[in-house]
Protein backbone atom coordinates (compact mmCIF):
# COMPACT_ATOMS: atom_id res chain seq x y z
CA UNK A 1 0.00 0.00 0.00
CA UNK A 2 1.26 3.36 -0.83
CA UNK A 3 1.65 6.58 1.36
CA UNK A 4 -0.69 9.85 1.01
CA UNK A 5 1.43 12.97 0.44
CA UNK A 6 0.61 16.54 1.24
CA UNK A 7 2.03 19.42 0.29
CA UNK A 8 2.91 22.63 2.13
CA UNK A 9 3.87 25.63 -0.40
CA UNK A 10 3.84 29.22 -0.70
CA UNK A 11 2.46 28.52 -4.14
CA UNK A 12 -0.93 26.80 -4.97
CA UNK A 13 -0.31 23.52 -5.97
CA UNK A 14 1.63 22.70 -8.35
CA UNK A 15 2.31 18.85 -7.75
CA UNK A 16 0.89 15.86 -8.24
CA UNK A 17 0.53 15.14 -4.57
CA UNK A 18 -2.48 13.69 -2.76
CA UNK A 19 -3.30 16.57 -1.09
CA UNK A 20 -2.14 20.53 -1.10
CA UNK A 21 -1.74 22.61 1.73
CA UNK A 22 -0.76 26.59 1.01
CA UNK A 23 1.32 28.42 3.57
CA UNK A 24 4.28 30.00 4.78
CA UNK A 25 7.24 28.02 6.69
CA UNK A 26 7.51 31.09 8.87
CA UNK A 27 3.98 30.86 10.22
CA UNK A 28 4.54 28.45 13.17
CA UNK A 29 0.90 27.95 13.29
CA UNK A 30 -0.14 27.11 9.52
CA UNK A 31 3.25 24.73 10.26
CA UNK A 32 2.20 22.79 13.14
CA UNK A 33 -1.35 22.15 11.26
CA UNK A 34 0.40 20.63 8.31
CA UNK A 35 2.43 18.15 10.97
CA UNK A 36 -0.98 16.83 11.96
CA UNK A 37 -0.70 13.21 11.47
CA UNK A 38 2.45 12.98 9.71
CA UNK A 39 4.37 10.01 9.84
CA UNK A 40 7.56 11.95 7.62
CA UNK A 41 8.54 15.16 6.79
CA UNK A 42 10.47 15.77 4.01
CA UNK A 43 11.62 19.92 4.54
CA UNK A 44 13.01 21.41 1.12
CA UNK A 45 11.61 25.18 1.67
CA UNK A 46 14.49 27.57 1.53
CA UNK A 47 16.02 30.97 0.04
CA UNK A 48 18.56 29.65 -2.26
CA UNK A 49 22.43 30.77 -2.46
CA UNK A 50 22.99 33.98 -4.23
CA UNK A 51 22.08 36.00 -5.81
CA UNK A 52 18.79 35.39 -4.01
CA UNK A 53 20.17 35.03 -0.78
CA UNK A 54 22.31 38.01 -0.56
CA UNK A 55 19.94 40.37 -1.93
CA UNK A 56 16.85 38.98 0.26
CA UNK A 57 18.68 38.65 3.36
CA UNK A 58 16.04 38.75 6.12
CA UNK A 59 13.88 36.99 3.69
CA UNK A 60 16.48 34.38 3.65
CA UNK A 61 16.82 33.97 7.69
CA UNK A 62 12.98 33.93 8.17
CA UNK A 63 12.86 30.62 5.15
CA UNK A 64 15.91 29.07 6.00
CA UNK A 65 16.61 29.48 9.74
CA UNK A 66 12.66 29.96 11.43
CA UNK A 67 11.70 27.99 9.01
CA UNK A 68 13.57 25.19 9.61
CA UNK A 69 12.93 25.66 13.70
CA UNK A 70 9.22 25.92 12.61
CA UNK A 71 9.38 22.37 10.84
CA UNK A 72 11.63 20.80 13.42
CA UNK A 73 9.09 21.93 16.60
CA UNK A 74 5.76 21.29 15.03
CA UNK A 75 7.32 18.04 13.47
CA UNK A 76 8.58 17.21 17.45
CA UNK A 77 5.51 18.03 19.09
CA UNK A 78 3.09 16.34 16.46
CA UNK A 79 4.99 13.02 17.08
CA UNK A 80 5.75 12.78 13.22
CA UNK A 81 8.23 9.84 12.84
CA UNK A 82 11.41 11.51 11.14
CA UNK A 83 12.33 14.69 9.31
CA UNK A 84 14.28 14.47 6.45
CA UNK A 85 16.34 18.52 5.60
CA UNK A 86 17.30 18.92 2.61
CA UNK A 87 20.69 20.37 1.96
CA UNK A 88 22.72 22.13 -1.09
CA UNK A 89 25.99 21.69 -2.14
CA UNK A 90 26.88 25.96 -1.05
CA UNK A 91 28.10 24.03 2.13
CA UNK A 92 31.27 23.08 0.30
CA UNK A 93 31.59 26.11 -1.53
CA UNK A 94 33.52 26.03 -4.61
CA UNK A 95 34.91 22.67 -5.39
CA UNK A 96 36.50 21.45 -8.98
CA UNK A 97 35.62 17.31 -7.58
CA UNK A 98 33.47 16.02 -5.43
CA UNK A 99 32.94 16.87 -1.78
CA UNK A 100 32.33 15.15 1.03
CA UNK A 101 31.38 15.99 5.12
CA UNK A 102 35.44 16.71 5.89
CA UNK A 103 35.43 18.91 3.20
CA UNK A 104 33.07 21.73 4.69
CA UNK A 105 35.85 25.02 4.59
CA UNK A 106 36.70 26.54 8.36
CA UNK A 107 35.26 30.20 6.40
CA UNK A 108 32.54 31.18 3.99
CA UNK A 109 32.05 34.44 1.53
CA UNK A 110 28.35 34.47 2.41
CA UNK A 111 25.83 34.01 5.59
CA UNK A 112 24.03 30.99 3.19
CA UNK A 113 26.10 27.97 3.31
CA UNK A 114 26.48 27.82 7.24
CA UNK A 115 22.77 27.83 7.85
CA UNK A 116 22.87 24.67 5.59
CA UNK A 117 25.28 22.69 7.97
CA UNK A 118 23.16 20.47 9.97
Amino acid sequence: MGHTVTTFDIEEENSISDYHIKGDVGNLEQVHSACEKKDYVFHLAAVTAPPEFENLPAAGFETNVVGTYNVLASSAVEGVRRVIIASSSSVYGQTSRPSTESDIPDHYTNFYPPQQEG
